[in-house]
């Protein structure tokens, strides 16, 4: 069977694998399917970089037809992501797309996993997901990475730069401040740090951990903090969860909370596209990293209101993620 299918009950959406060559008997054997199993209404996403098309535009049209013949009240899904590798499916998925847009106006073909997962499900849903997976291993994320920090000196060095342009009254923002380690070596130099973190369960162990600092939960999106309370932010590996438009958001609410000439510190994974995660040491999580490059996110850091002071790059140390790391150092204008 070129296709497999399973329910994301976390995500509340199917997700379609396709395998090997589809045709259009295929592609309507796995509509039956859904339909037999009661979920043709749930959103769908259907990977099929792994799989080559032997369809012709008529079968497109096929195709489209079938999706009208089911529709109305035992109709499929309206809203469905469809995710290729090539330039010539993506192509026909487009061919596809306009062909059944009287019947599936809500059909997008996409390049990017994670650009697909964030067309289909609303913001709440992709915060809601991250908000579970990382209650779900936050004692266990703490044991991992709690001590990184003495094996990373280029962070280090970074940190103690950023430290040296921190107020000392004013209070230093952490956002996605994980168990605290991050915060705890700034605020060991001298600032004032308040760390913030979406999971609960996090902010916990982070207060149980280091004692001596001020923990938050709240939401990147929109931080519980009046404009311009903050003197400066640090947000090391926390830019990472969201596409493109939905960071240029973030980076200016980062921006909201700061005074004019305020450092900001970034950090994030490099790279192209998007990686889903579904497993972190034995337990189920539901996590897409979105990968960054140096250049873009420059410009989105001034677009949102910041002037760039570096943007530096490493490679993994060889008990990291392999992506490269990015650095950049902004003022608030």
């Amino acid at each position: 069977m070129p296709f497999t299918y399973e329910l994301d009950r976390t995500a509340g959406v199917v997700r379609t694998t396709a395998h090997g060559v589809i045709r259009f008997d295929d592609i309507a054997s796995n509509v039956r399917a859904l339909l037999d199993a009661g979920l043709a209404r749930m959103p769908q996403l259907i990977d099929a970089r792994h799989a080559e098309h032997d369809l012709s535009a008529d079968d497109m049209r096929r195709v489209a037809e079938l999706v009208r013949g089911l529709h109305a009240p035992t109709g499929v899904s309206r809203r469905t992501a469809l995710v290729v590798a090539t330039l010539v499916d993506y192509g026909m998925g487009r061919m596809y797309g306009s062909l059944a847009q009287k019947v599936q106006p809500d059909f997008a073909v996409f390049r990017d996993l994670g650009e697909a997962e964030a067309w289909l499900l609303s913001p709440s849903d992709q915060v809601d997901r991250l908000r579970r997976s990382f209650d779900q291993v936050a004692e266990d994320y703490a044991t991992q990475f709690f001590d990184e920090l003495d094996r990373k000196p280029f962070d280090r060095e970074r940190l103690e730069a950023f430290s040296a342009r921190c107020p000392r009254r004013e209070p230093v923002l952490e956002v996605g401040c994980g168990p605290g380690h991050v915060g705890r070596f700034v605020a060991a130099l001298g600032p004032r740090v308040i760390g913030l973190d979406l999971s609960e369960q996090t902010v916990r162990i982070a207060q149980r951990l280091n004692p001596h600092l001020r923990f938050i939960v709240g939401d990147m999106r929109s931080l519980p903090l009046r404009d311009g309370a903050c003197g400066a932010l640090l947000a090391f590996y926390t830019l990472i969860y969201f596409d493109a438009p939905t960071t240029g958001e973030i980076l200016k609410e980062y921006r909201r909370v700061l005074r004019s000439g305020s450092p900001i510190l970034l950090a994030v994974h490099g790279g192209e596209g998007s990686e889903r995660f579904t497993d972190f040491r034995g337990k189920s999580i539901d996590v897409t990293l979105h990968y960054h490059r140096l250049d873009s996110l420059a410009g989105q850091l001034g677009h949102a209101g910041f002037s760039v002071d570096s943007a530096e790059s490493r490679p993994a140390y060889e008990f990291e993620h392999p992506t490269p790391r990015l650095y950049l150092a902004a003022t608030a204008r």
